[in-house]
């Protein structure tokens, strides 16, 4: 008698984790398809903007939920990436550009693990922000430095100091305090 209730116990427990399991599942192909068309609606909006097409703030959103979920990033992706954030927008000039940097930029952040060659890349692309007349850039630059945690950006964030800005002069000492520059 013993054994019928410990395959009564287990055919219970299979079955509540086989309607757990499909519930959990249903709910998160809900969430993913109830994201998509936000961020349709989303790319639409920057295309309006002039910040980037619809087309590449999709990709865009998909490498971005990529990385942040697993920490790394392909070489293709970082390359596309990287092309992006050089890419002129269509309106609204030096504003929109930064934009587009901050996105780009801020996403790298999120990556965790950038193989060397990866992490040179990144570094050199943004180094030359933080020579930039923009704000926007200049911020984007010095977050991203601080998190590549590289002693070759002291050069490029000393000149930050002097800025007339005094939260691009505050971030640029944290950056360069992290780097043991300062």
């Amino acid at each position: 008698m013993k054994k019928t209730y410990w395959w009564i116990g287990l055919s219970l427990a299979a079955v509540l984790v086989l309607v757990l399991g499909n519930s959990l599942w249903q709910n998160s192909q809900k969430q993913h398809f109830q994201r998509l068309p936000d961020t349709e609606n989303l790319g639409r909006s920057f295309e309006q903007m002039g910040i980037m097409s619809q087309q590449n703030y999709i990709k865009y959103d998909v490498i971005s939920e990529s990385a942040s979920k697993t920490g790394a990033i392909s070489d293709g992706d970082l390359a596309w990436m990287l092309a992006l954030a050089k890419s002129t927008p269509t309106k609204h000039g030096l504003k929109s550009a930064a934009v587009l940097h901050s996105l780009v930029f801020d996403e790298f952040r999120m990556v965790k693990h950038l193989t060397p060659p990866q992490k040179e890349q990144v570094m050199q692309a943004v180094l030359p922000l933080t020579s930039s007349t923009n704000v926007v850039d200049q911020m984007t630059a010095t977050s991203l430095l601080y998190t590549l945690d590289d002693s070759r950006a002291v050069p490029y964030l000393r000149p930050m100091l002097n800025s007339p800005n005094p939260q691009v002069r505050d971030h640029a000492s944290v950056v360069l305090k992290h780097l043991h520059a300062l």
